[in-house]
């Protein structure tokens, strides 16, 4: 018998252009979930410590994929679980070869289930709203200080102008065992993005765990971003919404309506129905 998952991005898919789950959606999925006709989970670039609270309406009873499959998290628990650490011999070698550039990253840890964020100084309107809106998260530490110990490292990001993020990228390309992702930030449009991660960390092998721990033979995923592709890759069905870049759109299955309309929650309780 086929077990399918539903498997959704956060920021510009799920989410709205207030970073909410409109409370359509959630009714939506919650009856879903709670009448046991959908097995729903998340993958989003987002740590728990966002999602946690974006999320709280939502009786998710699946693990999610945090920080683009760095990590498998369970919402319920608040236990990080299959971890992709990024090599320590790696991590030391890239905050060498980066010098001054290490000034626009951030570099998340994760040791005991806590997570850790360093970072030397706030510079610039995108990093300096990124900490504001973080800081006080109570599933995430910022810490002003150098890393000393290189064994928990995760996750790279780096947030600056569009010329400053390539220089970062190109300096970083080509680095055996770390994978690159360049995006512009959806919220403020000035700002690019660069996540720095280890190459086993992506959506994709968020999605292979996932169908492992629960036995799940069919994947149908949503997204909008680049970072977003390799899950597309993966899932036997994947939807672009209708504000996805056209990346995604060309390899989607369909386009469905805008993150704006709740078209996710709208999508997955019209095909629940119709399946069940």
């Amino acid at each position: 018998m086929e077990k399918t998952i539903y498997i959704s991005d956060l920021d510009g898919t799920l989410l709205n252009s207030k970073k909410q789950v409109s409370d359509q959606s959630v009714a939506l999925l919650n009856e879903l979930i709670e009448n046991e006709k959908i097995h729903f989970s998340i993958a989003t670039a987002r740590t728990p410590a966002t999602v946690e609270n974006i999320l709280k309406d939502v009786n998710i009873k699946e693990p999610i994929i945090v920080m683009n499959g760095v990590s498998l998290y369970d919402l319920k628990t608040h236990k990080y679980s299959q971890i992709e650490y990024i090599e320590p011999k790696l991590v030391e070698y890239m905050i060498k070869k980066l010098g001054r550039w290490m000034s626009q990253g951030f570099i998340y840890t994760i040791h005991n289930h806590k997570l850790t964020v360093h970072y030397n100084e706030l510079i610039g309107k995108g990093r300096i709203n990124f900490y504001e809106e973080r800081k006080n998260l109570e599933h995430k530490k910022f810490v002003n200080e150098p890393l000393d110990d290189y064994n928990h490292v995760i996750y790279f990001v780096f947030i600056d102008s569009k010329e400053n993020i390539q220089i970062i990228h190109d300096i970083l390309s080509n680095i055996e065992g770390i994978g690159l992702i360049m995006y512009k930030d959806i919220y403020d449009k000035e700002s690019y993005l660069l996540e720095v991660y280890s190459t086993r960390a992506t959506k994709a092998n968020g999605i292979k765990k996932l169908k492992g721990e629960g036995n799940y033979t069919k994947v149908i995923s949503f997204g909008d971003q680049l970072n977003d592709l390799n899950m597309f890759q993966e899932a036997d069905e994947a939807y672009a919404v209708g504000n996805a870049v056209k990346e995604i759109k060309k390899i989607a299955t369909a386009v469905i309506g805008t993150n704006d309309e709740g078209s996710v929650a709208r999508f997955i309780y019209e095909h629940a129905n119709k399946s069940y």
